[in-house]
């Protein structure tokens, strides 16, 4: 992510995480809670910067952009809401196409050698 959205993403959480502080207090368990979440958002973060680098920028991306479809998971086992067909399909569409852009070079080498 480029670091220009990267300074309007925190900014905005600043400004909501203000918002909160006001309207509902703050407590030990939420500098907590957003310290880990913090915590994670920068390894995430820094494990992206190396993927790309390092390696193939494709795979890494498409594994980064997963975030959406592991948030609908986990809101559907967590709060135990249901799925629509639309988000079904979104979330089936979703995970194939990560898989095949993260998999993608390794299945079609495997293919071309037989």
């Amino acid at each position: 992510m480029p670091l220009d959205s990267g300074i309007f993403e925190m900014t905005t959480c600043c400004i909501f995480s203000i918002y909160y502080q006001a309207t509902e207090g703050f407590t030990a368990r939420d500098l907590l809670v957003g310290g880990i979440s913090g915590v994670l958002q920068l390894n995430g973060r820094i494990f992206m910067a190396l993927g790309v680098s390092e390696g193939l920028g494709g795979p890494a991306q498409s594994l980064m952009s997963t975030n959406a479809v592991v948030m609908t998971v986990l809101t559907c086992i967590v709060d135990k809401q249901s799925l629509s067909t639309y988000q079904l399909l979104g979330l089936i569409s979703g995970l194939t196409g990560a898989f095949i852009i993260a998999m993608g070079d390794i299945i079609f080498a495997k293919m071309s050698r037989k």
